[in-house]
């Protein structure tokens, strides 16, 4: 029993170092962005709030494994939002955003998770 939970967390902990080394670069400007059927260049800058609508930061750059592939954005935390001690962006899965009519997007994660994003340095 002891040797199967050591080997699933052998896995489990390759697979998070192997998502951690993946190189994001920023995708083109016409890159269609799939889940919100915008381009690159039209979100960013697009305001992200949390789930109770208070603002946590702005888009700064939108990435992927390829240039021609959207799977996250950088998002430029705003100061004082108490989740991040630094002045680093912080990469964003698309899947944990949603797009408002508005034009603002959601991000759906607790402040727990959203700390544990990973630092985006170009």
């Amino acid at each position: 029993m002891r040797f199967l939970i050591l080997a699933a967390a052998l896995i489990i902990g390759d697979t998070a170092l192997a998502h951690a080394k993946t190189k994001l670069v920023d995708v083109d400007d016409e890159v269609v962005v799939h889940p919100f059927n915008l381009t690159a260049d039209a979100i960013e800058e697009m305001t992200v709030i949390d789930t109770r609508g208070n603002k946590i930061g702005e888009i700064e750059e939108v990435l992927g494994s390829t240039k021609h592939r959207a799977t996250a954005v950088a998002v430029d935390v705003v100061d004082g939002s108490g989740l991040r001690d630094d002045d680093k962006d912080m990469v964003v899965p698309l899947d944990a955003l949603v797009l408002q009519d508005s034009g603002t997007l959601v991000l759906n994660a607790d402040a727990e998770t959203i700390r544990k994003y990973e630092v985006f340095s170009d």
